[in-house]
């Protein structure tokens, strides 16, 4: 069950519709239950249930839900996001109630929004009592959680995957003179797209036809866009909007270097970063910060480079030595798909989401 983003942005859509898949391949019956605001769906997912969260429809949901878990007797609940909400934490005290075995992924947003006030504390202590096990998306993530809590659950540390099926290795010649850089995220502040805009500018000055392509939407685009403006760069920045499947795999084939150098807010973290996978995989090193999970995703001189956050001076300057290094960018490329291909599949993913279970 997901309580997933508006419009299905984000990857826990992803995860959803990927853990059914491999989870059937692996001889489960699984039913995906996805809840979000109808009215702001824009995609069309394989969900078997797509219900609302809105307020008039929260009796609704609940007993579509239990109906759901009876009729077609569910052994074990899992809950990929929302497990700290009203609708959540009535899942997870039902499900106790019928001893089905339950766990809970948990995001390090979720753990630090949790510490804004007492009631989003206590329904996250709540959340983290009913579920029998505990599952993260990091290690960083696991290092959030409350000591107590360490001690007496158990916990499980699940890496996103990527579809390794789906891809393809880098068949494009990219030339030595190639100086596309991609950034692939929701423009929110937390990924740190300001201070990849501004290491544009002492970029520009040595690398003259330098592009940096920027994928994905948010409210953070009306700032950006006027940031580009003002530091002369609109003739070096290109605003892509969303892309999907083969039209953002494209993309990746057409960028030398990946670049996503997120930030720690009060309130948020970049808990691992999907995007950093999908860039190995399609051979492209990458460029970000040591903030939260990232330093799981990408390995510091071996995948890639990482450097201080809010530091566009440092960001420019690890950029640059790519761009100067076709050997380096092919080495640190290669290593990133292979460590891809060999760790963070789906299929590696769902195997260990079963282990939650046992």
């Amino acid at each position: 069950m997901t309580l997933d983003p508006p419009s299905g942005v984000g990857g826990i859509e992803g995860r959803a519709i990927a853990y059914k898949r491999e989870l059937s391949a692996l001889g489960h019956s699984v039913t995906l239950v996805s809840i979000s605001r109808l009215e702001e769906k824009r995609q069309t997912f394989p969900e078997d249930f797509r219900l609302s969260s809105s307020l008039p429809s929260f009796c609704t949901t609940i007993i579509k839900i239990v109906s759901i878990i009876k009729r077609r007797k569910v052994e074990s609940v899992f809950l990929l996001g929302g497990s700290d909400t009203a609708i959540g934490i009535i899942t997870l005290s039902f499900a106790r109630v019928l001893r089905l075995k339950t766990a809970s992924l948990f995001y390090g947003k979720d753990i630090l929004q949790s510490r804004k006030s007492k009631i989003k504390s206590v329904l996250h202590l709540i959340s983290l009592y009913l579920t029998g096990c505990i599952a993260t998306n990091s290690r960083f993530t696991s290092y959030l959680l409350n000591a107590k809590v360490k001690k007496t659950k158990k916990i499980v540390l699940l890496y996103p995957g990527i579809n390794v099926d789906e891809k393809v290795p880098r068949t494009q010649n990219i030339q030595d003179n190639d100086q596309t850089i991609l950034f692939v995220g929701r423009l929110v502040r937390r990924k740190g797209l300001e201070y990849l805009i501004r290491a544009m500018v002492p970029l520009k000055s040595e690398f003259p036809h330098i592009k940096l392509v920027v994928v994905g939407d948010g409210p953070e685009f009306g700032r950006m866009s006027e940031l580009v403006n003002v530091l002369g760069l609109k003739g070096n920045v290109r605003f892509a909007g969303e892309l999907r499947g083969d039209d953002l795999s494209r993309q990746y084939e057409e960028s030398v270097i990946f670049s996503m150098p997120s930030i720690t807010l009060s309130d948020d973290v970049e808990g691992f970063g999907t995007v950093f996978l999908e860039a190995g995989l399609h051979g492209l090193p990458s460029v970000s910060t040591f903030s939260g999970g990232i330093p799981e995703a990408v390995i510091d001189g071996t995948t890639g480079i990482l450097v201080k956050e809010r530091d566009p001076a440092q960001l420019a300057e690890a950029i640059r030595l790519l761009l100067l290094s076709r050997q380096m960018r092919q080495r640190m490329g290669e290593e990133g798909r292979n460590r891809v291909l060999n760790q963070f599949t789906w299929r590696a993913s769902a195997n260990r989401l079963l282990t939650c279970f046992e």
